[in-house]
């Protein structure tokens, strides 16, 4: 289908000034061999930009890391020079389009696709997809010779071969399998290969079964690697649907799960949660293409007004207008719980300004996956608070262990050790989770699992969390460690890089000069330390934030409390929070095995008490009476109970 690329520049010129100009200052340096790989649509990004004075080193390995190779040889610039002609009219941008595109050729023979260089099957189908996107650039132009065409068709059908071999079990359970076949589809669209076609949806249809969890989550636990699948399976909607190719029923039914799950996740800033190997990405672009060819006004709801710069020049004017005519429907439901996948997301409302938690624990998946069980993410008042450390780097070693393992997570340590060994891409050991049912009562919510991380080390662990939403603002996370012998236990807490802490005996407090929040700790002999920590937001990009680590030892049942309450900073003053014992109704006697806490907000006081052994009497906790393990009172009268 041609497109009329001179109104989509004047739309995009119009509607998203900063992109445009973006592509512009881009597409200039690729004119000149410059190149910075600092864009979202970047699925690892650079921070410093590489220069070839001469000719291009195809080859090349920024500091050693062999993902500049890879994010060099994926050829998306061609897309952005195309772009930018149509942008400004200027003819130098297709012309270096077309050096860049023949040098390449010329230059870069058939190579391993197993190996680190520009022939590793996964930039093939990458470059299957945007190298046949590009090419329409050309059309109608000077530039579009008979002979830059035979060049780029006899070069698209070594990319196909290398394809149509590369495939296996292997790529059945990976992105990488989808990214090859969603290239092999688009090649065989562009040369009109009808074997290639169907041999390409029957891979994708298979995938599509195979790496989907029943909540619509990719396997391999990573926000990123989920969004760059499902933009494949959008890809090959789009061009099936632009080619009268029909696809199969329950591959479009999978496309429509995986584009929920993404949506479910998504939070109050319209970003992705940092989960597994992410970066911290606006994921509306993906929702809004998901919207459009998937006809959901619910997904418009957490997408763009109106298309997206990138996702603007992949449709025609029709198709523009009929996203703008969508009416966005918000979900009906506030919190989710994606069991099969592990993540339960509770969230105040689906504006930029509500409260957003998830709690992950669930399947490991595959290398892409991080040791973040039992971790949690926390916005209050649409601001992160609490966050994942994010990825960094690609390359093995001790950096790369620290973003990866438990250190770098919100979660719990035994003895200073984390619950996953890590080799490279792989696990030594696992931590198979326990996921808990959910309880709603009296306006709270009560989630949380456990893991089994530590039950094969000396003197085994059993490690629990659960995290009560008492309303929005106000939290309390519930940790609990069991085991026969004595151990070191410590609770990390990332926090935001946008803003600081201070710690004041027992108590964090967080601001970012919107969002205030207070982190009240309390265990058994704790001590509590800021520590140093680092936060990568995307590839190759990392920056220091405040962490706090909470010290405290035990054996047996070894509990903690945290309590967490905020809101927006100008009017926010910090709750009274205090522990408070629980106790045998008859003897008065404290209970061990049980913590209390009395929270006292402007409004209320709130008594909430754990129990963390089944006992057959009743307890008593601030004057109160209670049964269960865990209940809540909300000035004098119980509101929630779970047994």
């Amino acid at each position: 289908m041609r497109r009329d690329f001179w109104e989509i520049a004047k739309f995009c010129k119009t509607n998203w000034p900063e992109a445009s100009r973006a592509v512009l200052n881009f597409a200039d340096a690729v004119c000149e061999n410059r190149f910075l790989f600092d864009r979202p649509l970047d699925l690892e990004r650079t921070s410093k930009e590489v220069a070839f004075p001469g000719e291009i080193d195809w080859y090349y390995k920024y500091n050693g890391d062999r993902e500049f190779l890879f994010q060099l040889n994926r050829h998306y610039f061609l897309i952005s020079l195309g772009q930018a002609y149509y942008l400004t009219g200027d003819e130098k941008y297709l012309r270096h389009f077309v050096r860049l595109i023949t040098d390449w050729i010329r230059r870069v023979p058939v190579d391993d696709p197993g190996g680190d260089n520009p022939w590793r099957s996964l930039e093939v189908g990458l470059r299957g997809e945007y190298w046949t996107r590009a090419m329409e650039y050309l059309d109608g132009t000077p530039f579009d010779t008979p002979e830059l065409r035979e060049q780029y068709r006899a070069s698209l059908a070594e990319h196909a071969d290398i394809l149509r071999r590369t495939h296996g079990a292997r790529y059945k359970m990976s992105n990488w399998g989808v990214i090859q076949d969603s290239g092999l589809f688009a090649i065989s669209a562009a040369l009109g290969d009808e074997s290639d076609t169907q041999r390409a949806i029957e891979r994708l249809t298979e995938q599509s079964e195979l790496q989907l969890m029943t909540d619509g989550v990719h396997w391999e636990q990573s926000c990123t690697y989920h969004g760059e699948v499902l933009s494949c399976f959008l890809s090959v909607i789009r061009i099936a649907g632009e080619h009268g190719i029909p696809l199969p029923e329950e591959f479009t039914r999978n496309v429509h799960r995986m584009a929920d799950a993404h949506q479910r996740w998504i939070k109050p800033n319209h970003h992705q949660p940092l989960f597994g190997d992410s970066d911290d990405n606006d994921i509306r672009d993906i929702l809004s293409r998901a919207a459009l060819l998937l006809d959901r006004a619910d997904l418009k709801s957490s997408a763009y007004p109106v298309l997206d710069f990138e996702s603007a020049w992949l449709f025609g004017e029709e198709e523009r207008e009929r996203y703008e005519k969508m009416e966005a429907v918000p979900p009906a439901y506030t919190d989710v719980m994606l069991f099969d996948s592990g993540s339960y997301i509770l969230r105040t409302g689906w504006t930029e300004n509500d409260d957003y938690l998830c709690l992950h624990n669930g399947y490991t998946g595959g290398g892409h996956a991080h040791a973040d069980k039992l971790h949690f993410d926390l916005m209050l008042g649409g601001r992160d608070v609490l966050v994942d450390a994010g990825r960094y780097t690609y390359i093995p070693g001790k950096v790369r262990t620290s973003f990866k393992g438990a250190h770098g997570h919100n979660t719990a340590l035994v003895d200073g050790r984390g619950f996953m060994k890590i080799r490279g891409w792989s696990y030594l050991t696992h931590a198979p989770a326990i996921q808990y049912p959910v309880f709603q009562g009296g306006g709270c919510i009560l989630i949380g699992g456990a893991h089994l991380g530590y039950l094969k080390a000396f003197g085994a662990v059993f490690e629990e969390r659960r995290i009560l939403r008492i309303e929005a603002g106000l939290y309390v996370v519930f940790d609990c460690f069991r085991s026969r012998v004595p151990h070191r236990y410590a609770l990390r807490f990332h926090f935001s890089p946008e803003g600081r802490i201070t710690l004041s005996g027992n108590t964090a407090s967080f601001t970012d000069g919107i969002v205030t929040a207070g982190l009240h700790f309390f265990a058994k002999g704790a001590a509590v330390r800021r520590i140093s920590s680092e936060y990568a937001p995307c590839y190759n990009s990392k920056t220091e934030n405040d962490a706090v680590c909470v010290r405290f030892s035990g054996a047996g049942t070894t509990q903690a409390v945290t309590v967490i309450c905020g809101g927006a900073a100008e009017r926010f003053r910090d709750f009274h929070v205090r522990p408070a014992d629980v106790t045998q109704v008859d003897s008065g006697r404290r209970i061990s095995r049980a913590q209390g806490v009395v929270i006292r907000t402007p409004e209320h006081e709130y008594t909430v008490c754990a129990a963390y052994e089944e006992r057959t009497e009743p307890y008593v906790c601030n004057g109160l009476t209670a049964t269960g393990s865990v209940v809540v009172f909300r000035d004098g009268g119980r509101i929630f109970t779970k047994w």
